[in-house]
């Protein structure tokens, strides 16, 4: 089992796009874990329309390659395709990448964080949250984004969702929820 660290982003309607994401990944894994959600602008885009930007965290058995399978899978059901020589620039319902993966449990974290400044603040708050360092010093983010999910409230602070009997479960992505459940 693996847990591999995702960037998500959507600049095409995405204050439904984005919690749709969270539940379609929420349905791959047992828990998932998520930064806050950050508005951002747009960088090397056609347009100047802004992003919603989270990081994730998702346990899997799956290989990168499979993975990467079901995650393009996702933004094709949102509209995006890839095998569009434009689509890096084009604004875009869904984009998830993978950005590294660590062994459940796993204490470090690789040495080349992303540089992006719309990935790399989310992704040390996420690690932070998860206790899996050592990390650099944190940069400032600005307030997250208040997003509904199954009528549970995201995007403000790191958190652990899981789909169980009666719903959606939430709660603070924390070492003792990482460890323990």
């Amino acid at each position: 089992m693996k847990l591999y660290f995702l960037s998500i982003g959507s600049n095409i309607d995405p204050h439904r796009h984005i919690p749709h994401i969270v539940q379609l990944l929420c349905s791959m894994t047992p828990r998932l874990f998520i930064s806050r959600i950050v508005a951002t602008e747009p960088v090397g885009m056609l347009s100047n329309e802004p992003f919603l930007n989270l990081t994730a965290a998702i346990e899997s058995q799956l290989s990168a390659a499979a993975l990467k399978k079901e995650l393009v899978a996702i933004e094709h059901q949102l509209g995006r395709d890839r095998s569009d020589p434009l689509s890096k620039v084009k604004n875009r319902a869904a984009d998830i990448d993978i950005l590294f993966a660590l062994p459940v449990g796993g204490t470090r974290a690789p040495a080349d964080l992303p540089k992006e400044p719309y990935v790399r603040p989310l992704l040390l708050e996420l690690l932070a949250a998860l206790n899996i360092g050592p990390l650099p010093s944190r940069p400032a983010l600005s307030p997250g984004v208040p997003l509904y999910l199954d009528r549970r409230l995201i995007g403000l602070t790191p958190m652990a969702l899981r789909f169980a009997s009666g719903g959606l479960h939430t709660k603070p992505a924390t070492t003792k929820e990482y460890i323990n459940e």
